[in-house]
């Protein structure tokens, strides 16, 4: 791709909530040569103008924590589609995985069916239970702990990181201090998008 190319569209790859959008975004838009950036959550897609390169662009996706590649035409576009409907059907054994171990121990725990801890049938039985729990949270369940360390190593917020923090207290708050230069209105947003507004500053 020439510095003088004027539009590129990419696929976006690692992008687990809408709340991502702006990332990939910001992170396209401090590409010199970019004028502008826009990021389609629902197609994993991103459409680049400017005079950056293909290169440049994907290298600044990969450092913000999410895979890029570049889509030419309709090949790329049926990689992309046949890639995406492979994700879903792994999704999908992960789920079936988890649900055949852990719907059994929902239904029979409450009915009295599972045995007592303190006999040694109940320790063999209890044993294997850790054991096919632990063997569920690393294959259905790991993409979230890997997109949580990604997302930490980035210093960035995703849902991977709210589903680990998901035992955290609800009554936790943050401070917030903010020093402005002049008195005005400022829009303002948290990283996951689930609160804006506007920011009145005036003088004191």
């Amino acid at each position: 791709m020439s510095e003088t190319a004027t539009s590129v569209r990419l696929a976006i790859g690692g992008m687990s909530c809408a709340g991502r959008v702006a990332t990939v975004e910001n992170a396209l838009c401090a590409v010199p040569g970019v004028t502008d950036a826009m990021v389609n959550f629902a197609e994993h897609t991103a459409s680049v103008k400017g005079s950056a390169l293909v290169e440049t662009l994907i290298a600044a996706v990969t450092q913000a924590g999410y895979e890029a590649a570049e889509l030419r035409g309709a090949d790329d576009e049926a990689k992309k589609e046949a890639a995406e409907m492979a994700h879903y059907h792994r999704l999908l054994r992960k789920t079936v995985v988890a649900a055949v171990v852990g719907l059994p121990l929902m239904v029979a725990e409450p009915l009295g069916w599972l045995p007592m801890l303190a006999t040694p049938t109940g320790r063999v039985f209890w044993l294997l239970v850790g054991g096919a729990t632990l063997f569920v949270l690393a294959y259905s369940g790991g993409h979230f702990f890997k997109g949580a360390w990604k997302a930490f190593w980035t210093h960035n917020a995703n849902i991977d990181t709210l589903v680990m923090a998901r035992d955290l207290p609800l009554d936790q708050s943050v401070d917030l201090t903010i020093v402005p230069d002049q008195p005005g209105e400022c829009e303002f947003t948290c990283q996951m998008k689930m609160y804006r507004g506007t920011l009145v500053v005036k003088n004191a």
